[in-house]
């Protein structure tokens, strides 16, 4: 009776598998629009990129790659670190989980 267990506390009997496990099955791997050219990505990814600095050059008039002001219709000014407001200095706050709400004398507890 080596095949009998009990599982979990409950009364009711349980057979065990007495069949060998089967070996892994390979890992599917999918390749559902072709082989990637990765020269051809690197490209799209380097063109998309200079869009996107190209975008945010013209809309703040600012030079991202180089951290530089340009002249356009915002004016950029240094502003020394104690004329900031705390907002700007300090770390941002933990999430913290809400606190339990106490019971309440009427719920039993």
């Amino acid at each position: 009776m080596s095949d009998v267990r009990v599982s979990g506390g409950s009364p009711r009997l349980e057979r065990a598998d007495a069949r060998t496990p089967a070996p892994p099955k390979p890992s599917a791997c999918r390749n559902l629009f072709g082989a990637v050219d990765h020269e051809e990505l690197r490209r799209d990814l380097e063109r998309h990129r200079r869009e996107l600095e190209a975008a945010g050059r013209r809309r703040w008039n600012f030079d991202f790659r180089n951290h530089r002001p340009l002249h356009g219709r915002f004016e950029w000014r240094a502003v020394e670190r104690g004329a900031l407001p705390d907002f700007y200095l300090r770390p941002p706050r933990a999430r913290l989980r809400p606190a339990p709400a106490p019971a309440s004398p009427g719920d039993g507890a």
